[in-house]
């Protein structure tokens, strides 16, 4: 009987885990202003860098490796540049010879600018929603399998 009760409760677990993705994701798309934390969050997730952790377990990390000022909490807007930078940083993605030399917020925007990852008439300056969000942390995901595809290597090479 012991065996059975643990495959369910494995089963439930993750279909809780992904109720609760959903709804997070749900409620991203709805939001008109993203956040730090929110950002943090998706990217590391879709990063693989922290999975399961609190969004200030998250944001703590990202601040110590100087991705995020330390003067902003988790709750603050986030600008398109900011957002830019924590996404070039968090895939360890190459930039352009400025971002190399310079690398911060205003070369990864423009970076993702020109790359297309960033699309419309947007300014660096701007706060995102959070289906813009999305929709840019979609289009780097794509990029780095593609890359991987390139290359030859596949996750966990």
């Amino acid at each position: 009987m012991k065996k059975m009760l643990l495959p369910v409760i494995l089963f439930a677990a993750a279909g809780a885990v992904y109720a609760q993705t959903a709804r997070e994701m749900d409620a991203l798309l709805e939001t008109r202003i993203l956040t730090y934390g929110q950002a943090v969050r998706f990217t590391f997730a879709a990063a693989e860098i922290m999975t399961g952790n609190s969004v200030e377990e998250a944001f703590a990390l990202a601040q110590s490796r100087g991705w995020i000022s330390a003067g902003v909490g988790s709750q603050y807007p986030v600008k398109f540049d900011k957002a830019a930078f924590l996404l070039m940083k968090s895939f360890n993605l190459q930039g352009g010879l400025l971002y190399r030399l310079f690398p911060g917020p205003r070369y990864a925007y423009q970076e993702l600018v020109y790359r297309r990852i960033i699309r419309g008439p947007v300014d660096s300056s701007m706060t995102l929603s959070g289906e813009e969000f999305l929709n840019i942390l979609g289009r780097i995901l794509d990029l780095v399998e593609n890359s991987a595809e390139q290359t030859g290597e596949g996750p966990g090479q």
